[in-house]
């Protein structure tokens, strides 16, 4: 069965042992810390991908149910 399949749900237990990767940048210390603007970034850039890929598809859907003019 896969990780996320219909068969295997979230559960608290399976939550537990998730591992969530995020990216990572150094700070001026040499330590690891979380990279807030990038993981922002990459936000920011899948949010515009779903839009744009909704309004593509909205698009399609409108000429597909517009009726033909009789001009």
């Amino acid at each position: 069965m896969k990780k996320y399949s219909y068969g295997s749900k979230l559960n608290l237990q399976r939550l537990k042992r998730q591992t969530i990767l995020v990216p990572v940048t150094t700070d001026d210390g040499g330590d690891q810390v979380v990279d807030w603007d990038g993981l922002d970034g990459l936000g920011t850039e899948l949010l515009d991908q779903v839009i744009t890929q909704t309004n593509t598809a909205l698009s399609k859907l409108v000429l597909l149910t517009t009726p033909p003019s009789h001009t």
